[in-house]
């Protein structure tokens, strides 16, 4: 538009007097301020990073947003984000999130536990502030030696100097952690109490752009440059709070209450494994072996069974040990005797099938279950008349039978050891 204007002045007709030149300059100059007024002013921005440290309960990746000052800082993060979410000239530049975990325990363990709270932090920014994924870079430490030193060279812990020395040796993880252990045992007391603690987090790094100047900046500052040094939010290092320490439990032992109210005392230990412990396998012993009346009466069976099981949701990030919908596999033996007025039948049996069940926790240490199982079961058996008080049996027959539906049921309570 402008060049078109130009031209016409340039223009040489005899036709062309000074009134269509003087309207046409104005003309010029009206566009001429409309392209200046309407170009958009560069806007001056603000480079700011904030760091924060999200913690951790010892053994656990979910994120509590009341343990040691959780809450203030995921309010500070919110406030950050809303803020950038509600001005157009603002933006992220970058996201990064890495988890930690504290030596104590075994360092496979620790690495799943790292992984598992760095991507807790990542899916908490991707489902409660919409968070683009693809814009948060992720990264974990398996366990925060780097920081143990730090924290025990400034410390006036009891053998500061040989803990150092261990801390910074290179022996492998497992190995520095067992020799504190068993080495420094009233100072791992101190560590896990006070020193621990601090070491299970996750830190999240924000790199952003604002139009507000930071509030440490004056105005002269303002004008050297537009991209100001960076605003940092300052890391808040809670108190450490005292919580229930958590457990890391070796074995489960229960008891069918289903057989207790039979008289059949019952004990099962249950151990999991596999990778995400999905897997468990369960050894179960069955013995009530009473006689009364002058022996005229028995109830006795000796049952030994092993089962292998199958938990469906161990991949849940709340899954508990032994919690959650299981199937499994199961076979069991026997023998018994069992008698009524000096008639009764002795005999073997075998059984294969499966099971179905669900557990869910009701303690600290404790779990419900619920079960039922279906099968073949195989059985030899011997009838026999007890004679001269019960002291001689008369075999009278004996045969084989079969069985196939179901062959246990369990409300049982369990104890995580």
């Amino acid at each position: 538009m402008i060049f078109h204007f130009l031209n016409i002045l340039t223009i040489k007709s005899g036709y062309a007097h000074h009134t269509t030149r003087l309207l046409t300059l104005l003309i010029l100059l009206f566009f001429m301020v409309l392209q200046i007024k309407s170009a958009p002013d560069e806007p001056i921005t603000y480079k700011k990073q904030a760091d924060f440290k999200i913690y951790f309960p010892v053994d656990n990746a979910d994120l509590h947003s009341q343990y040691m000052g959780n809450a203030t800082l995921l309010n500070r993060i919110a406030e950050i984000i809303d803020s950038i979410a509600e001005k157009p000239n603002m933006r992220f530049l970058d996201f990064k999130v890495c988890g930690y975990s504290s030596p104590d325990g075994l360092e496979s363990h620790n690495i799943r536990l790292s992984r598992q709270r760095m991507k807790q932090i990542k899916d908490f920014m991707t489902h409660r502030f919409g968070i683009d994924p693809d814009i948060i870079h992720t990264s974990f430490v398996a366990e925060n030696w780097q920081e143990l030193d730090s924290l025990v060279r400034k410390s006036d812990i009891k053998r500061r100097e040989g803990l150092l020395r261990v801390i910074e040796s290179k022996r492998r993880n497992d190995d520095k952690e067992r020799l504190i252990r068993y080495h420094f045992g009233d100072q791992y007391k101190v560590l896990l109490r006070e020193f621990y603690p601090k070491l299970r987090y996750t830190v999240m790094h924000i790199d952003y752009e604002d139009s507000e100047l930071p509030e440490d900046m004056n105005v002269e500052e303002e004008k050297a440059d537009t991209i100001l040094p960076m605003d940092t939010i300052q890391v808040v290092e809670p108190q450490v709070v005292a919580i229930p320490k958590n457990i890391r439990p070796w074995i489960a032992i229960k008891n069918n209450l289903l057989y207790d109210l039979a008289l059949a005392p019952n004990i099962e230990i249950e151990r999991w494994f596999g990778k995400e412990n999905q897997w468990s396998i369960m050894l179960d012993w069955v013995s009530p072996w009473y006689t009364w009346h002058k022996n005229s009466r028995a109830y006795e069976i000796l049952s030994l069974g092993v089962e292998m099981r199958y938990w469906l949701n161990a991949k849940s990030r709340k899954h508990r040990w032994l919690t959650g919908f299981f199937i499994g596999a199961y076979t069991m033996s026997g023998k018994y005797d069992l008698e009524w007025n000096n008639k009764g039948n002795q005999g073997e049996f075998w059984s294969p099938g499966l099971t179905f069940g669900y557990a869910h926790q009701i303690g600290r240490r404790w779990n419900m279950e619920y079960s039922i199982g279906a099968g073949w079961l195989s059985t030899n058996y011997r009838h026999y008349k007890g004679m001269l008080g019960n002291n001689e049996l008369i075999w009278q027959y004996s045969g084989h039978d079969y069985y196939f539906g179901p062959t246990k049921a369990k409300i049982a309570l369990v104890f995580i050891l």
